[in-house]
């Protein structure tokens, strides 16, 4: 029995570092052109333009989540149990009934209502056009995703993020004169590795269908997880629209900016390893397996918080540098707000792995019910926060609510498949943060900071950190020599 356990640790991790690995790369080229293109549009536009931007931005996120996220859920959800044909067929006609829909309320909303939307019109059909773009790609990533075609799904994610920025530089800078056009660059790029794929894939082979039950039992899955998913999206998004309504674009500008800034750094991080966890644990699920899946949830568990503990540290560590080199003047007085949302994004995405029990078992309308709790108290908290301290109090009104979703992941886990925490390595990545923080936190307190010497201290910090772990005997021989192997093939 333990050397079949310690097996299948071994054929787990494996998946796990070399998927991890692809994952890593998609998103590491993606964030860094981000990156680039934050950087480069905050010295062209002021606050307020960015400000209308990130607002627009959110509408793309909510109407794209509503219309097409509950299709990707379920093809996570489904695509082991489905014949690939079958599925193909359905999610390819489903796509067109929903684009053409798209279309349509849209044209017809520009021309009854694009008057009233005053500034915000230019933004609106170039909202469209993403939301029906972003969701398409979207999708078809799903279903290579699922397939744990994590190499498909590196490639087309940065071929994507290169077509964006050229893209946008083009549109918003020549075309346009106007931010609007770093929108319609997306859309542009967007659209065009959607081509792409259909065409490299067997997507365009397969003639539409629609066979009522699978449709059923996507919607059954899917639609309560529309309610989750626009809850998600709201925990995200809504303080942007709460701060523009008391304090104005200016200020949706700056906390924006300095969000983005540590959300893309620590995508780095935590996106690779909920893109490898979901697809890996959805395919071992048989309907009887709950002591593995429990056991999978615990390893998971333990790679996420050696990993992310060290990335939410080093983002506070950086946090001044981040925003004094990257971006404009008036967006830096904003640093004051990453080390907080670094913290409400570890704990947001660790619960990611608590309520995979909840997804496995398909009680969406329990995970329904907890987002739309953590909504209700970010708004209750956002509007006298806001009020009283600006976009700092939205940084504070996240994080309470990223915990609060948190520990209903673990508290619900308590009767579904149960999230069990690894103690010992919570204890030991404790100590190594406590001691890759100790020198960050001098050096503000004692007022020696230096960009140069937060760098240093930072990448310093990383390595102490990972000698506390390798001094503690966290890592496991057979992980050390896996990961050695990866890096040597690649």
């Amino acid at each position: 029995m333990g050397e079949s356990r310690a097996s299948k640790i071994e054929d787990v991790f494996q998946r796990f570092s070399q998927d991890f690995g692809l994952y890593s790369i998609a998103e590491f080229v993606p964030a860094l052109l981000g990156v680039a293109a934050l950087t480069i549009f905050t010295r062209i536009f002021p606050p307020a333009a960015y400000g209308q931007y990130a607002l627009a931005m959110t509408f793309v996120a909510v109407f794209s989540t509503f219309t097409f996220g509950w299709l990707d859920q379920a093809i996570l959800r489904f695509e082991p149990q489905i014949d690939a044909d079958e599925l193909v067929g359905n999610v390819v006609t489903i796509l067109v009934g929903c684009c053409l829909l798209i279309a349509f309320f849209v044209t017809v909303g520009y021309v009854l209502f694009g008057d009233a939307l005053g500034e915000y019109r230019a933004f609106y059909p170039a909202v469209g056009a993403l939301v029906i773009a972003q969701g398409l790609f979207n999708t078809f990533r799903s279903l290579l995703q699922v397939r744990l075609q994590s190499r498909s799904v590196a490639t087309y994610k940065i071929f994507r993020s290169v077509g964006k920025l050229a893209f946008a530089l083009l549109l918003a800078v020549i075309v346009f004169d106007d931010i609007v056009g770093w929108i319609w660059g997306g859309a542009v790029a967007t659209t065009v590795t959607v081509a792409v794929m259909a065409y490299c894939s067997d997507v365009m082979r397969f003639s539409p269908r629609i066979q009522s039950t699978l449709a059923a039992r996507f919607l059954r899955y899917g639609f309560p997880m529309i309610g989750w998913l626009l809850g998600l999206t709201l925990l995200n998004f809504a303080d942007r629209v709460l701060i523009e309504f008391i304090r104005g674009s200016s200020a949706v500008g700056i906390y924006s900016s300095n969000y983005n800034l540590v959300n893309r750094g620590l995508l780095l991080a935590f996106t690779p390893l909920i893109q490898t966890i979901h697809p890996i644990l959805m395919n071992k699920w048989d309907g009887e397996n709950g002591s593995e899946g429990e056991g999978l949830m615990t390893d998971f568990t333990r790679y996420f918080l050696i990993i992310g503990v060290a990335a939410t540290i080093f983002a506070g560590v950086v946090s001044k540098p981040l925003s004094t080199i990257l971006l404009a003047t008036e967006y830096q007085e904003g640093y004051v707000l990453i080390p907080i949302v670094a913290a409400g994004l570890f704990l947001w995405n660790i619960s990611m792995i608590g309520h995979k029990g909840l997804e496995i078992q398909e009680r969406t309308r329990l995970m329904f019910l907890g987002v739309s709790v953590a909504v209700v108290l970010n708004v209750v908290l956002n509007v006298p926060l806001i009020s009283l301290y600006g976009y700092l109090g939205a940084a504070v009104a996240t994080l309470v609510s990223f915990g609060a979703y948190a520990v209903f992941a673990y508290v619900t886990s308590l009767w579904s498949i149960r999230w069990r925490f690894p103690l010992r390595t919570v204890r030991n990545t404790a100590i190594g943060g406590a001691v890759m923080v100790v020198p960050g936190a001098a050096l503000y307190a004692f007022s020696a900071y230096t960009t140069p010497r937060a760098i240093a201290v930072a990448g310093g910090g990383v390595v102490l950190y990972g000698a506390v772990l390798y001094a503690l005997d966290e890592f496991e021989p057979n992980e050390l020599t896996a990961v050695s192997a990866l890096l040597r093939n690649n």
